[in-house]
């Protein structure tokens, strides 16, 4: 009987050690995007990446956003007040479905790069030459077809942006895989 209920109780921990390892990771796979982006690093994905895995960073950031529901509503947590709780499922489920798609479609191509770059060229099609940016990305010159944040290379002049209208086939240059790459130059595809 003891050594049962001892077997019961370290399968219990193997598991949620391996739970939490799991989570871990895929935390680390959502937020390593963000941070090498604040870092000044622009990371693309491919277009073809971004396409093939569109239906599964959907379904797993539906998945991971239910699961943080449930985890909230469920009283897990100690919060009294609905109205916090309603605030905390819902900001909760939206967050962790952007760290899930993050690491699907920008976290495990950044992490091949990383760990087997080498010098990479991608395709890309320009879907606006027009945009301000944002604080953190002057000029850019932005891809169709791309996740949002990732969509983008910065601090182009308006000069070279007018050379660039929508429509056009750019090759972006630089260390990664087929999968994504931390871009060092583009240029035009048809020249």
């Amino acid at each position: 009987m003891k050594v049962t209920k001892f077997l019961k109780r370290r399968t219990a921990v193997f598991i949620l050690l391996v739970c939490t390892a799991l989570g871990l990771i895929w935390f680390l796979l959502g937020f390593l995007p963000i941070v090498v982006m604040k870092l000044g690093f622009e990371f693309l994905p491919s277009t073809d990446w971004a396409e093939w895995t569109s239906n599964t960073r959907v379904a797993a950031g539906a998945l991971c956003a239910a699961i943080m529901a449930v985890f909230v509503l469920s009283g897990e947590w100690n919060i009294d007040n609905a109205l916090k709780k309603m605030f905390f499922a819902t900001f909760g489920a939206v967050g962790c479905y952007l760290v899930a798609q993050n690491a699907i479609v920008v976290g495990l191509p950044m992490t091949a790069a990383l760990a087997a770059g080498h010098q990479a060229n991608l395709q890309m099609i320009v879907a606006s030459n027009k945009d301000l940016g944002s604080r953190s990305c002057h000029s850019p010159l932005v891809f169709e077809a791309m996740p949002p944040m990732f969509d983008e290379i910065c601090n182009i002049s308006d000069d070279v942006r007018g050379q660039y209208p929508p429509g056009t086939p750019v090759i972006v240059s630089g260390y990664g895989t087929n999968l994504g790459v931390f871009k060092k130059s583009f240029r035009n595809a048809k020249y």
